[in-house]
């Protein structure tokens, strides 16, 4: 089992954030990472953390939240991007039998997905990112994230 990588990032604001996710780009798109989880509370920003990875990845349409048609999907070219969120989903198997589970179905697919706690047995994902306010500053811009990176390609970085 390949050891999981962990990143954290305190005091974080958005101007950096944009630095972040460019970083993860790279990252994403040169270990063919497919499945983001987000965890955090109510408010503190995973749909725009998700809406500026998905600018980043080429998506130039209108991102909208998923919050209650809870499955949004957008075309770049020849990929598929999945934004997800399990937030009311009722039965925490109901992920299986619809549009959720044919997200994961195709290799090339990414599928970002919010409250990933919600849902039974989903898939590994490749990251896990987990948001919080940063308690330290009173400006409710300021985010602390951690970002577990948990793919075979940890492994192959390993070896060398």
């Amino acid at each position: 089992m390949p050891e999981k990588k962990k990143l954290f990032f305190e005091n974080i604001k958005e101007d950096q954030l944009e630095l972040i996710i460019n970083r993860l780009k790279t990252f994403i798109e040169s270990e063919n990472i497919r499945f983001f989880y987000f965890s955090g509370v109510i408010g503190v920003g995973k749909t725009s953390f998700i809406r500026m990875m998905l600018r980043t990845l080429g998506v130039t349409e209108n991102i909208k939240s998923p919050s209650f048609s809870m499955v949004e999907t957008y075309e770049v070219d020849d990929k598929s991007f999945f934004h997800i969120d399990l937030f009311r989903m009722q039965d925490p198997n109901s992920w299986k039998t619809d549009e959720i589970s044919a997200a994961f179905d195709d290799g090339t697919n990414y599928v970002f997905i919010e409250w990933p706690e919600k849902g039974n047995d989903l898939p590994a994902p490749d990251i896990k990112i987990n948001i919080r306010h940063n308690k330290k500053f009173h400006d409710t811009n300021v985010r602390d994230i951690a970002i577990e990176i948990n793919t075979i390609s940890t492994l192959r970085n390993n070896i060398k």
